[in-house]
C-alpha cells in the first residue's frame, strides 16, 4: 500500500512528464493521473494537498493546447475526478483560465471547441452544492452570454450550465440570459437557432410569473409579425414545444392561445397548390408537427377542446404524399363501407417466409427516375401518426369521434405506407387506437351505462356508432391486409412485431375473430413460428393466449393441433422467457381438454415430462412444466400409461427440496379430478402416500401443509375403494397421523390449519380403518372440540362429528358431548345439534326448550340456546320461540346474545314461519337492548338469504323486510350506532337479493324527509362496496353519485358517512366512481375546510374549551383524499395531482388538527413519489412552490417546543407527528434522488431542510 508520500512523489514525476516531447509519454502520464485522481483512497490527500490540485490544474489548462488531440481528450478525462479536490478558489482560477486560454507557445490558433468541452465537463461534474453553483454561474454566465452569439460550443456550455445549475440563477440572471438568447435566436441563423431553442425551454422553467407571460407574448407577437418569414416561423414553432415540454403546468394555461396558432402554420389550405412544394414549408410543417404532438400529450382536460382540430390534422397529413400518385383504389368505399375483393388473395400463397430480398428483383428504371432522396413527405406523415397514437391514448374520452374521423385513415395508411419507419409508426397507432376500446381503458371504464355483455357504453351523446362496433366493422379489411403482408418477403422484423401486437390487441378488445379471420390468423401464427430461430416466437405466443383466452371451444377445436404445435415451439425455445412464456400459454389449452374429451394431449405430455427431467433447465422452468404437466392430466384424455408416465415423472421431483412443493401440489391437482385419478391404480396412490408421508417431519411449514393437502388427496381416493388392502394401507397411514398430532395442546397460530387437514383426512377414513383406530380418531375428535383453536378449524371438525353420527360409530355420541365443558364460542353445542339431528334425538328439543324456559342457572341456558339453534339451522323446527324471546329479557349479556342467535338460526330453518312474528316484534318493541337483538338475528337471517339465493323466500316476505327496516327511526347521534350499522348491512344484502328492485328504491328514499332513512340508504349501499357483484355494481354505476352526493346533506352524521362510503368506494371499487369524479372532487375539497360555523365554545368551569363539531367531517375527508392518492391506477393519479385544489387541500391540512396532520404527511410523501415534479408547481394562493409551502410546514411541526406542563398524550401526539414528518420526508427525499427530469439544485431547499437542525434532532 503507498504512503501519501509515496503518491505525491509520483503524481510530481507524472506532472513533470505532461510536458514531455514524445507523445506517447503525455499521454500515459495523463492516463496515470486520472488513475491516481479517481482511486477514492487518494481522495483527502488531494483535498489537503492545494499546491498540488494547483499544479494538476495548471498542468491539464496547458495541455489542452497540446497538438495531439488524443493527449487534449485525455487531459480532459482527468478533469472529472480532479472536481472533487478543488476548493473556491482553485475552482474559480480553473475556471477562468478555460474562460479565458493563453495562445500557444507555437503561436497557433486557439482551439475554442476543446476548451468549451473541458468547460462543460467541469459544470457536469462539480459537485451539487449551492457554493459551487454560484461559483460555476457567477464565473461562467457573464462570459457566455458574451459569447453565444457567435459560437455554439458556448451554446453548449450554455445549456450543460442551465440544465444542472439553473435552479440557482437569481430572477436578474434568469432575465438577462433569457434576452440574450432571444437576440441570437432572432438574429443568427442555423445551428445557433437550434442550440438557442433548447436553451431557450431550460430557462424558460426558472421565470417568474411575468416574465414566462413576457416569453409567450413574445412567441405570439412574433408570430403574427413575421408569419411570412418561413425560417422565423419553423423556430418559434419549435420555441413553442420546447418551452411547453420544459414546465407544462406553467404552459397549460396558455395553450388556447397557441396551439390554434400552431395549427395555422401548417398552412393545410396550400395542400395541392404549388406553393405546396416549398422546402422552407415542409421544414415548418416538420416543426409544428413536433410541437403538436407534445402539446397533444397535455392533461385531456387542456387539449379536448382542440381534439377536432387535431383530428383534421391527423387526416390531412397521415396521407400527406404530393410526390407518389396513388392508382390502386381504397379498401373502403365512398360511404366508409370496407371493400371486400379479392384482387391479391391469391398473390401471396406461395410466398415463402424470409427476411431477405427477392433475388429475383431487377433495377427498375421508373424507380430510380422518380428517387425520394429529396422527399421529406415522410416526416409529416409520421409525425401525423404519432399524434393519432397520442390523440387515442390522452382524449380517448371522445373515442367515437377518433374513430369516425381518423380510424379508417390510418388502416388504409398502413396498406398504402411506402416508408418502412413511417408504416410501422402508423401500425402502432392503430393499436393504440383499438386498445382505447378496452373494457378497463378511459372510455369504457368511465361510461356510466357500459355493460359487459353488450360491450355498449352510453355514447347516445354522439352521433356515432359504439367503438366496439366500428372495430368489427373494419375487422375484416384489417385482418386480411396483415395477413398478407405478414407473409411477404419484404415485410421487416419491426413490422412483423407491430403486426403481430395489433392482431394481439384487437383480440383482447373485441373478445374473439369470427370463424374465417380466425383460420388466416391462425395459419399465419403458425408459418411464423415456424422460421428457424423465429424473432417472433415470444410475441406470438402470446398472441396464441389471447387467441385460446377470447375464443368459444367449437370455434377454436379445428386450431388445436397447430396452436399446439406453436406453443411446443416456445415450450422448447433455448430461450428461457420464451420458453417460460410457452408454458404459461400452454395452460390456456387446458379448458379446452377439459370440454372436448377427443383432444389429445400426448404431444403436451411429451414436451412437459423433457422439461421436468432435465436438470439441465432452470428450476423456474421446471416448476411451471410439473404444473402444467399436473393440469395436463387432470383434464386431457391421456391413456393409462401415458397418465401413469406423467405421474411418475412428477413423483421422481419429490426427492428434489427445491421442486418438491411444487410436485405435491401438482399431485393435488391431477388426483382431485375424479377421471383423471381413475387411471391410477390402488396401489400407486398407497406408493405415493408412502413416500410423501416422510416430508411430515421435515422442518418447512409449507412441506408439511402441502404433505398433508396431498395426503388427503391421496386418502379420499383411497377411501372410495373398497377391500382389504385399502383398510390395511389406511390403517398404517393414519396410525403415522395420529402419532404426529398426539400430544398437542397449545400449537402455533401457524401449525391449526395443519391439525384441520389431518382432521379432514381422519373424517374420509372413518367407516374403513380398523374399529380400534376409529375410536382414536373419535377420541382426538372430543379432544380438538374442547381446545381454543378448535374454531379456527371449525369446518373439519364439525364434518367429523357429522360423519361418526351419520355412521353411528358409537352409541352414547350424545350423553358424551353432552358432557364436554362449554364455554361461549366452544363448537360443543354445534356438535350436540349435529347428533341430535343424525341421531334423530329430537326428545331432545323439548328437553333443551324446558332449559331455556326455565333460564335458572344461566349457562345451561345459554347452552341450550346455542344447541337448540344449531339444531334448527339443520333441520326445520316448529316450536313456540316465546321460551327464546323471554331471554331477551335475560340480566345475562352471554344468554342475551345466545338467544338472539339461537332466534336467527331456527328462523334460517324455517324462514317463512319464523319470519313475519320476528318482523312485528321489532316494529312493536320500546327496548333499544330489544332492537339491537332482534336486527342481530335478523342480520344472520339476510345474510343467509343472500347466500343462498336458492333459498324458497317469497318476494311478499323480502319487501316486509325491507319496509321494516326502512321504518325504524334511530336518535340523530351517536347512540344506537350497532343497530343503524346491522340496519345498513341488511339493507346492503337485501339490495344485492334484488337489485332490479331494491336499487331504484334505495335511490327514491335519498330524498325522504327523515334523516335516518337517508343514513339508511347510504350506509346500505356502502356496505355492498366491500363485496364482488357484478349485475349490482352494472345497475349502481350510472346511480352511485347520487348516494355519495350526500356529502351535501344538511346532516352532519350523514355528511360523514357518505364521506366514509365514499372512501370504500375508492378503496374497493374505483371503477364505479371514474364517470363521476368531476361532481364527487369539489364536494369532497369543501369537506376539508375548516367550517366555522361549526366550532362553538363550552364552559367547562372557569374555562373555555372549543369544540368543533366538523373535526370528524375533516378527517373523513382526508381518508378520502388520502385514499385516492393511494388506489386508483397510475394514469388517474398523475391527472389528480394536477389538480391545484387537491394538493392544496392536502396542505392545508399540515396546519389542521392531529390526525389531519398525520393523513397530509403520508399523503403527501404519496402524491411525490408518484410525481416528483408536484414539488416544483407553483400554489395559485400564495404564488409559492409546492416545495416551499412544504418545508415550512415540515418546519412549523419539527419547531413546537411543548411545555414543561405538558399533558403526556400532547408529547405522545408531537411525537408521533414528528415521526410521520420524517418517514414523510424520507420517502420525499428517495423520490427527488430518483429523479431524472430535473436538474441538479432544482430541489437545493430541500437539501437544506434535510440538513436543518429541526430534521437532524428529530430523525434521532
Amino acid at each position: 500500500m503507498s504512503t501519501s508520500s509515496d503518491v505525491l512523489y509520483k503524481i510530481q514525476n507524472i506532472l513533470d512528464k505532461i510536458n514531455d516531447i514524445d507523445q506517447d509519454i503525455r499521454f500515459m502520464s495523463f492516463n496515470d493521473l486520472n488513475t491516481y485522481l479517481s482511486d477514492p483512497e487518494f481522495i483527502t490527500l488531494f483535498q489537503t494537498q492545494a499546491p498540488l490540485t494547483t499544479n494538476i490544474a495548471n498542468g491539464i489548462v496547458m495541455r489542452l493546447n497540446d497538438n495531439i488531440s488524443e493527449v487534449q481528450n485525455q487531459a480532459i478525462k482527468c478533469l472529472q475526478p480532479l472536481m472533487p479536490c478543488l476548493s473556491d478558489v482553485q475552482l474559480k482560477s480553473i475556471i477562468h483560465k478555460l474562460s479565458f486560454p493563453t495562445k500557444p507557445k507555437n503561436g497557433g490558433e486557439i482551439d475554442n471547441s476543446i476548451y468549451s468541452t473541458a468547460l462543460k465537463s467541469i459544470v457536469a461534474n462539480v459537485s451539487p452544492s449551492i457554493s459551487n453553483a454560484r461559483i460555476v454561474t457567477s464565473s461562467l454566465l457573464p462570459v457566455l452570454q458574451e459569447r453565444v452569439r457567435n459560437s455554439v460550443d458556448d451554446l453548449d456550455v450554455l445549456i450543460a450550465l442551465l440544465t444542472r445549475f439553473g435552479a440557482s440563477l437569481t430572477p436578474d440572471e434568469v432575465l438577462t440570459t433569457e434576452r440574450t438568447l432571444l437576440q441570437v435566436l432572432q438574429e443568427e441563423k442555423g445551428l445557433l437557432q437550434k442550440r438557442t431553442i433548447t436553451a431557450l425551454g431550460i430557462i424558460s422553467r426558472y421565470l417568474e410569473s411575468s416574465q414566462y407571460l413576457s416569453l409567450i407574448q413574445f412567441i405570439q407577437s412574433e408570430f403574427n409579425m413575421k408569419k411570412d418569414d418561413y425560417n422565423a416561423v419553423k423556430n418559434l414553432s419549435l420555441l413553442c414545444g420546447t418551452v411547453a415540454k420544459a414546465d407544462t403546468s406553467k404552459f397549460k394555461s396558455f395553450l388556447p392561445d397557441l396551439l390554434p396558432i400552431i395549427i395555422d402554420t401548417l398552412q393545410m389550405n396550400l395542400i395541392g397548390e404549388e406553393e405546396d412544394e416549398s422546402p422552407e414549408l415542409l421544414e415548418i410543417r416538420d416543426a409544428s408537427l413536433s410541437t403538436l404532438e407534445i402539446l397533444s400529450e397535455f392533461d385531456h382536460n387542456s387539449v379536448e377542446p382542440f381534439i377536432k382540430n387535431l383530428l383534421d390534422v391527423c387526416k390531412t397529413f397521415l396521407v400527406y404524399d404530393p410526390n407518389f400518385e396513388d392508382d390502386e383504389g381504397d379498401i373502403f368505399d365512398s360511404e366508409g363501407d370496407v371493400k371486400m375483393d379479392d384482387k391479391n388473395e391469391d398473390e401471396d400463397e406461395d410466398n415463402d417466409f424470409d427476411f431477405g430480398g427477392d433475388d429475383d428483383d431487377e433495377y427498375d428504371i421508373d424507380d430510380a427516375a422518380f428517387s425520394d432522396d429529396d422527399d421529406q413527405s415522410w416526416k409529416m406523415r409520421r409525425h401525423a401518426a404519432v399524434l393519432a397514437s397520442n390523440i387515442a391514448q390522452n382524449l380517448s374520452g371522445s373515442l367515437p369521434l377518433i374513430y369516425e374521423e381518423i380510424l379508417k385513415l390510418v388502416i388504409v395508411r398502413v396498406t398504402k405506407e411506402r416508408e418502412e419507419n413511417v408504416k410501422v409508426v402508423n401500425i402502432e397507432a392503430l393499436d393504440k387506437l383499438i386498445g382505447a376500446s378496452d373494457n378497463d381503458k378511459y372510455f369504457y371504464s368511465t361510461k356510466v351505462n357500459y355493460s359487459h355483455k353488450r360491450k355498449s357504453s352510453d355514447v347516445s351523446m354522439f352521433s356515432f356508432p359504439d367503438p366496439k362496433e366500428v372495430l368489427n366493422e373494419v375487422l375484416p379489411v384489417v385482418v386480411k391486409y396483415i395477413v398478407s403482408d405478414i407473409n411477404s418477403k419484404s415485410t421487416s422484423v419491426a413490422t412483423k412485431h407491430a403486426y403481430i401486437s395489433v392482431l394481439k390487441t384487437y383480440i383482447n378488445v373485441v373478445e374473439g375473430f369470427p370463424a374465417e379471420d380466425l383460420s388466416k390468423v391462425v395459419s399465419t401464427i403458425s408459418e411464423l413460428s415456424k422460421v428457424p430461430s423465429s424473432p417472433f416466437l415470444k410475441d406470438l405466443l402470446e398472441l396464441v393466449s389471447a387467441v385460446l383466452k377470447k375464443h368459444k371451444v367449437a370455434i377454436l377445436t379445428p386450431h388445436i393441433p397447430i396452436l399446439t404445435q406453436v406453443i411446443i415451439s416456445g415450450i422448447n425455445d433455448t430461450y428461457y422467457r420464451t420458453s417460460l412464456e410457452g408454458l404459461d400459454t400452454s395452460r390456456n389449452l387446458f379448458p379446452l381438454f377439459k370440454e372436448n374429451k377427443e383432444l389429445s394431449g400426448n404431444d403436451l405430455k411429451d414436451v412437459f415430462i423433457n422439461k421436468i427431467s432435465q436438470s439441465s433447465f432452470d428450476i423456474e422452468t421446471r416448476k411451471k412444466a410439473i404444473h402444467a404437466l399436473g393440469s395436463l392430466i387432470a383434464v386431457a384424455n391421456l391413456p393409462v400409461d401415458d397418465a401413469n408416465q406423467s405421474a411418475n415423472s412428477i413423483c421422481e421431483q419429490l426427492t428434489n427440496e427445491l421442486l418438491r412443493v411444487d410436485a405435491l401440489q401438482a399431485i393435488v391437482t391431477f388426483v382431485s379430478v375424479d377421471e383423471s385419478a381413475n387411471s391410477f391404480s390402488t396401489d400407486w396412490f398407497f406408493e405415493t402416500a408412502k413416500n410423501i408421508a416422510a416430508f411430515l417431519k421435515q422442518k418447512s411449514l409449507t412441506v408439511r401443509s402441502e404433505t398433508l393437502n396431498t395426503l388427503h388427496a391421496l386418502v379420499k381416493i383411497i377411501s372410495s375403494r373398497s377391500g382389504s388392502q385399502a383398510s390395511n394401507e389406511l390403517d398404517l397411514i393414519v396410525q403415522t397421523l395420529l402419532g404426529h398430532v398426539s400430544g398437542i395442546s397449545s400449537p402455533p397460530a401457524a401449525e391449526v390449519p395443519l391439525i384441520g387437514t389431518i382432521v379432514q383426512i381422519f373424517s374420509e377414513t372413518l367407516g374403513v380403518v380398523d374399529n380400534s383406530i376409529s375410536s382414536q380418531i373419535i377420541e382426538f375428535g372430543m379432544f380438538v372440540l374442547t381446545q381454543d383453536f378448535a374454531t379456527k378449524i371449525q369446518s373439519s371438525i364439525l364434518d367429523l362429528f357429522d360423519k361418526i353420527t351419520r355412521l353411528k360409530m358409537t352409541s352414547n355420541i350424545f350423553d358424551t358431548l353432552s358432557k364436554l365443558p362449554f364455554t361461549g364460542d366452544s363448537l360443543v353445542p354445534a356438535a350436540v345439534a349435529i347428533a341430535i339431528v343424525n341421531c334423530k334425538l329430537f326428545e331432545k328439543v323439548d328437553i333443551l326448550l324446558q332449559t331455556i324456559t326455565s333460564g335458572s342457572i344461566p349457562t345451561d341456558t345459554e347452552r341450550a340456546l346455542h344447541i337448540l339453534g344449531n339444531v334448527g339451522k339443520r333441520t326445520p323446527l316448529s316450536i313456540s320461540l316465546e321460551g327464546v324471546y323471554s331471554n331477551f329479557e335475560s340480566s345475562v349479556d352471554n344468554v342475551r346474545s345466545a338467544a338472539a342467535l339461537a332466534l336467527g338460526d331456527i328462523i334460517i330453518g324455517n324462514t317463512d314461519h319464523y319470519l313475519p312474528d320476528l318482523l312485528q316484534r321489532l316494529i312493536s318493541s320500546e327496548s333499544s337492548t330489544n332492537v339491537y337483538l332482534y336486527l342481530f338475528a335478523l342480520r344472520d337471517i339476510v345474510y343467509h338469504l343472500q347466500k343462498n339465493r336458492e333459498s324458497h323466500v317469497s318476494q311478499a316476505l323480502l319487501d316486509q323486510v325491507w319496509d321494516t327496516l326502512f321504518s325504524l327511526k334511530f336518535k340523530d347521534d351517536m347512540s344506537e350506532e350497532g343497530e343503524k350499522t346491522l340496519v345498513a348491512e341488511c339493507i346492503g344484502r337485501l339490495s344485492i337479493i334484488d337489485p332490479e328492485k331494491y336499487l331504484p328504491a334505495l335511490q327514491k328514499n335519498l330524498n325522504s324527509p327523515e334523516a335516518s332513512v337517508r343514513r339508511s340508504v347510504v350506509s346500505g349501499v356502502k356496505y355492498t362496496f366491500g363485496l364482488s357483484l357484478d349485475k349490482y355494481d352494472r345497475l349502481l354505476r350510472p346511480i352511485v353519485v347520487d348516494f355519495l352526493a350526500l356529502m351535501e346533506d344538511s346532516n352532519l352524521g350523514i355528511r360523514q358517512v357518505a364521506l366514509s362510503a365514499l372512501t370504500s368506494a375508492i378503496h374497493n371499487k374505483p371503477l364505479l366512481l371514474l364517470p363521476h369524479l368531476s361532481r364527487l372532487l369539489p364536494l369532497l375539497y369543501k369537506e376539508t375546510v375548516v367550517n366555522e360555523s361549526l366550532i362553538r365554545v363550552v364552559q367547562m368551569g372557569p374555562f373555555k374549551h372549543k369544540v368543533d363539531d366538523g373535526l370528524d367531517l375533516r378527517k373523513a375527508a382526508y381518508e378520502s383524499m388520502f385514499t385516492l392518492a393511494t388506489t386508483l391506477p397510475r394514469e388517474w393519479q398523475l391527472n389528480l395531482f394536477k389538480d391545484d385544489q387537491f394538493i392544496d387541500r392536502i396542505l392545508a391540512g399540515l396546519d389542521d388538527d392531529q390526525d389531519i396532520k398525520v393523513l397530509s404527511c403520508v399523503t403527501i410523501a404519496r402524491i411525490i413519489s408518484v410525481d416528483v415534479r408536484v414539488l416544483l408547481s407553483k400554489r395559485p394562493s400564495t404564488g409559492a412552490t409546492t416545495l416551499e409551502e412544504l418545508i415550512k410546514k415540515f418546519t412549523a411541526i419539527l419547531s413546537v417546543q411543548l411545555k414543561d406542563t405538558a399533558l403526556k398524550q400532547e408529547v405522545e401526539n408531537q411525537i408521533e407527528l414528528e415521526r410521520n414528518v420524517i418517514r414523510a420526508s424520507l420517502q420525499i427525499e428517495e423520490a427527488i434522488k430518483e429523479a431524472t427530469s430535473v436538474s441538479d439544485l432544482e430541489f437545493s431547499e430541500w437539501a437544506e431542510f434535510m440538513k436543518s437542525p429541526g430534521i437532524v434532532s428529530a430523525s434521532k
